[in-house]
C-alpha cells in the first residue's frame, strides 16, 4: 500500500506502467515487457492508449521483432492507482494490475487502430472493461487534465516524455519527465503521416508515453491573438501526442524521436478500425 503525496503536476498521475506479456501455459509467472501507456475517456468508457509495436511486439518500419525473444503478445497488464481507504483524513492507495486480453474469442486483435493508415500510425486503443464502482481511480485520462491548455506549439518548443525509461519511475511509480525539444516544424506531416520529431535522450520502455508541450511567458489559446482573458501568464501545457521510439537504435546517435500527434488518439477512439497483425496479409 502506498500513500498518496502532494505532486507538482496532475500530469504524473497519467502515465501508466504497461506489461506486454504471453501467458504461460505452465503456470509459470508470463514472459513480459515494460513500456508506456495512459489513459483516455471517451464517451464514459475507458480506453488505454499505447503503442502497435507494444501489443504485438513487431516494428513494421524495420520488418523485425521489437525483442530478441520475438514471442508473440497475447495479454496486457497495466498499472492502475487506485484509493485503497481513507483513514483519519488521509487517502491511502494502492496499485491494481488488470489484465486483458489482446486477442478476442475469434482470435482477432482487440485494439482499434487509425481509420487512415492503420500500423503506419503507430498508436493503439484499446477498450478496457468498466473500472469497478468502488474504486476511487488516481490515475487519470489525459483528457480529463483541466489545466491542459489548446495552443498552436512550433518548432523549438520545449516538451516533455512522461514514461518510464528503463523500468525506472521517480519514486512511488510516478514517471520520469524526460526533457525535450519540438525538432521538426509540427504543421507538417512527416513522410505523409500524421507525425513530428523531438530532440530528446529517451530510452526503452518509454513506448507509448504521452508527449507534453511547455510554453513560458504569454500564452494564448489557438488562434486567439493579443491579451484577453483566456491569455495565460506563466506556463501552459498542451498535448503534444504519443511517444513511439528513436528513429535509430544507437542511444548515442541522433537522439531524435517520434511523435504521433494528439489528434490520431481521439480518431482511433472515436473512428477506429479492428486491428492488424504482423502476419496478416
Amino acid at each position: 500500500m502506498i500513500q498518496p503525496i502532494k505532486v507538482s503536476s496532475s500530469l504524473s498521475h497519467v502515465p501508466l506502467l504497461v506489461f506486454p506479456q504471453r501467458k504461460n501455459v505452465t503456470g509459470d509467472p508470463p514472459q513480459s515487457a515494460q513500456a508506456t501507456g495512459f489513459l483516455w475517456l471517451q464517451d464514459k468508457t475507458y480506453y488505454l492508449i499505447t503503442n502497435w509495436h507494444n501489443v504485438t511486439g513487431w516494428d513494421l518500419v524495420n520488418q523485425r521483432a521489437v525483442t530478441d525473444s520475438a514471442l508473440t503478445r497475447d495479454s496486457l497488464a497495466f498499472r492502475l492507482v487506485v484509493l485503497k481507504e481513507r483513514r483519519d483524513g488521509v487517502s491511502f492507495a494502492e496499485g491494481k494490475y488488470p489484465i486483458i486480453d489482446l486477442y478476442g474469442s475469434d482470435g482477432r486483435p482487440a485494439w482499434l487502430e487509425h481509420p487512415t493508415h492503420g500500423p503506419k500510425v503507430d498508436v493503439v486503443a484499446i477498450k478496457i472493461g468498466e473500472v469497478d464502482d468502488d474504486w476511487t481511480m488516481f490515475s487519470v485520462p489525459i483528457n480529463n487534465i483541466s489545466d491542459l491548455m489548446d495552443f498552436e506549439v512550433i518548432a523549438g518548443d520545449e516538451a516533455f516524455v512522461l514514461g518510464y525509461p528503463l523500468g525506472l519511475h521517480g519514486g512511488a511509480r510516478f514517471p520520469i519527465w524526460k526533457r525535450a525539444s519540438i525538432a521538426s516544424e509540427p504543421a507538417i506531416d512527416l513522410d505523409g503521416l500524421p507525425k513530428i520529431l523531438i530532440d530528446t535522450a529517451t530510452r526503452r520502455g518509454m513506448s507509448g508515453s504521452p508527449v507534453i508541450a511547455v510554453r513560458r511567458g504569454l500564452v494564448n489559446p489557438r488562434g486567439v491573438v493579443g491579451m484577453t482573458n483566456e491569455t495565460v501568464i506563466g506556463m501552459g501545457e498542451t498535448f503534444l501526442g504519443v511517444y513511439s521510439g528513436r528513429v535509430d537504435d544507437d542511444p548515442l546517435g541522433a537522439q531524435i524521436g517520434i511523435v504521433w500527434k494528439g489528434t490520431v488518439v481521439e480518431e482511433i477512439v472515436k473512428h477506429g478500425v479492428p486491428g492488424t497483425t504482423p502476419f496478416d496479409g
